[in-house]
C-alpha cells in the first residue's frame, strides 16, 4: 500500500511543479500583452506547440523549453525548493548578522544574490565535510 502512496505523491509532486511553470508562462504573457500565437512566433514552433505546453498533459515540456519561453518574454526561471529556500533564509541572516557587526549598513538584496549563492556554497561545504568526514573523496567531489 505505501508503494502506491509514494507514485501518488510523485503524480501529485510533478502537476503542481506542470501547473506552477504553466502559470508562471501565463502571468508574463498577460504582463507582456502577449498572445499564443505570438509567443509561438518569438519561439519559432507552432501555435499548436504553445498549446500543447497549456495541456492538461504538458508533454515535453521540458527545463530548455521552460528556459526559452522566460527568455523570450524577457524574465529568467528559477528553480528552488523548501529546503534550498530554508537554507538560503539561514544563510542569509547569518550574512546580514556578520555585516552589521563587521560593516556599515549596506543595501539589503534579494535572497538570490551572488553573496547568499556564496554563502549557501560554503554552508553546503561545511555540511558536506562534517556529513562525510569519514570519506574524502566524497567530500572533495562535492567541494569541487
Amino acid at each position: 500500500m505505501a508503494r502506491r502512496s509514494d507514485h501518488d505523491g510523485t503524480i501529485f509532486a510533478e502537476e503542481a511543479l506542470i501547473v506552477d511553470v504553466q502559470t508562471a508562462i501565463h502571468t508574463l504573457m498577460v504582463d507582456h500583452k502577449v498572445s499564443r500565437a505570438e509567443l509561438a512566433r518569438k519561439l519559432d514552433i507552432s501555435q499548436a506547440r504553445v498549446a500543447q505546453m497549456f495541456s492538461d498533459h504538458a508533454k515535453n515540456l521540458t527545463l530548455r523549453t521552460v528556459a526559452r519561453v522566460f527568455h523570450v518574454l524577457g524574465d529568467r526561471c528559477r528553480v528552488t525548493s523548501d529546503r534550498l529556500e530554508a537554507i538560503l533564509a539561514c544563510t542569509s541572516s547569518e550574512l546580514e548578522e556578520e555585516a552589521v557587526q563587521d560593516a556599515p549598513p549596506r543595501v539589503q538584496h534579494a535572497s538570490f544574490d551572488f553573496e547568499s549563492i556564496l554563502g549557501l556554497a560554503e554552508h553546503l561545504e561545511s555540511t558536506s565535510r562534517e556529513a562525510y568526514s569519514n570519506d574524502n573523496s566524497v567530500v572533495d567531489a562535492l567541494a569541487a
